[in-house]
C-alpha cells in the first residue's frame, strides 16, 4: 500500500493547496470527509485544467471535481481479491480503506508487481 498520495479535504479550497499537488509525483489525490472517510478521488490534470479555465478557480473544491471509485479495497483483503477487482474493472490503482471506510492509502497493480519481482529475485539468489 503507497501513502504518499496528497489528501484534499470535499470542502477544501484547491488553489490552497496547489504548492502540495505541483509537487506530488502522483496523479491522483484521495478526497475525504473531515472524519477521514474516504469520498472519491480528483485527477490532477483535472484540477490543472479547471484551474486554467475557470473563472472562479480560487472558489473551487475538490467536492467539484471529485469521482467515485469503481471499486474500494479493504485493508484486510488478500492479494487475489485485490487483483480480482483491478481486472474486473481494467484499472491500475485502488483506494484502500479500513473497515470504518477511513482512507488508508492506494495500492496498483505496479506496486504489487515490484514486490512480487523483488520476492522472487530473493527465492533465486536463496537457490543459488
Amino acid at each position: 500500500m503507497e501513502k504518499d498520495y496528497v489528501q484534499l479535504l470535499e470542502d477544501e479550497l484547491l488553489s490552497l493547496r496547489m504548492p502540495e499537488i505541483l509537487k506530488s509525483q502522483r496523479n491522483i489525490c484521495a478526497v475525504v470527509d473531515a472524519r477521514g472517510d474516504f469520498k472519491g478521488l480528483v485527477y490532477v490534470e483535472e484540477i490543472f485544467s479547471e484551474m486554467m479555465k475557470n473563472p472562479d478557480k480560487e472558489l473551487l473544491t475538490a467536492h467539484h471535481l471529485v469521482h467515485t471509485a469503481l471499486k474500494l479495497v479493504n485493508i484486510n483483503d488478500d492479494l487475489k481479491s485485490v487483483l480480482g477487482k483491478m481486472e474486473e474493472d481494467r484499472v491500475w490503482v485502488l483506494p484502500v480503506v479500513d473497515s470504518d471506510n477511513n482512507f488508508k492509502g492506494f495500492v496498483s497493480k505496479t506496486s504489487i508487481f515490484n514486490k512480487y519481482r523483488a520476492l522472487l529475485m530473493r527465492q533465486a539468489d536463496y537457490m543459488s
